[in-house]
C-alpha cells in the first residue's frame, strides 16, 4: 500500500471512536487507521484492508451518522476513487487521491488535499473533476450514469 497517509506515523487522533471499530466488519486492520480530514461536523477515516488489496474510507458526523465505500487501493494509487453523498441538500464530493495529487478542481471550486484526501460540498453533483500535481494532471469526467462509487 502506497497511500502516504497509511505510511505515515499513528497519531492519538487517528484511533477509531469505538463504536465505530465495532460496527466495522471482519478485513480491516483497525489498528492501521488514519484520521484524515474534519469537514464541516464529519470526521474522516482511511483503514486498509488485511490483505492490503483495498481501504475503505469513510465519515462520521458528530450526531453519530456516517458512512463510507471500500476501494481497491490501486484506483486511489493510480488516480482517484470517489464518494458522492448528500448533506444538507447540497452534494458532499469526497475523494481519495494519490500521493503527488496537490490539488483537486470541480469546476471553478478548487480544493487542497489533505492526507490523500479532499472534500467539496457544492450545490449539485460535478462531472468534471482536475487532478493537479507535480507530475502533472488528470482529468477525470464522471459522465451522465448514477455511478458514484470509483473513478478510474
Amino acid at each position: 500500500m502506497t497511500l502516504s497517509c497509511l505510511r505515515r506515523a499513528a497519531r492519538a487522533e487517528d484511533r477509531l471512536p469505538a463504536e465505530l471499530a465495532q460496527a466495522l466488519g471482519p478485513g480491516l486492520v483497525l489498528n492501521s487507521a488514519r484520521r484524515v480530514a474534519e469537514v464541516g461536523g464529519t470526521t474522516y477515516w482511511v483503514v486498509p484492508t488485511d490483505d492490503g488489496q483495498a481501504v475503505m474510507f469513510f465519515g462520521m458526523d458528530d450526531r453519530g451518522g456516517g458512512g463510507g465505500i471500500a476501494t481497491y487501493a490501486s484506483l486511489a494509487e493510480r488516480g482517484a476513487a470517489a464518494h458522492l453523498e448528500i448533506r444538507g441538500g447540497r452534494w458532499r464530493h469526497v475523494l481519495l487521491v494519490a500521493d503527488g495529487i496537490d490539488r483537486v478542481r470541480c469546476n471553478s471550486v478548487e480544493s487542497p488535499v489533505t492526507d490523500n484526501l479532499v472534500v467539496f460540498d457544492l450545490p449539485d453533483r460535478q462531472r468534471l473533476l482536475r487532478l493537479e500535481g507535480p507530475t502533472g494532471v488528470r482529468e477525470y469526467d464522471l459522465g451522465p450514469s448514477d455511478r458514484d462509487d470509483f473513478l478510474d
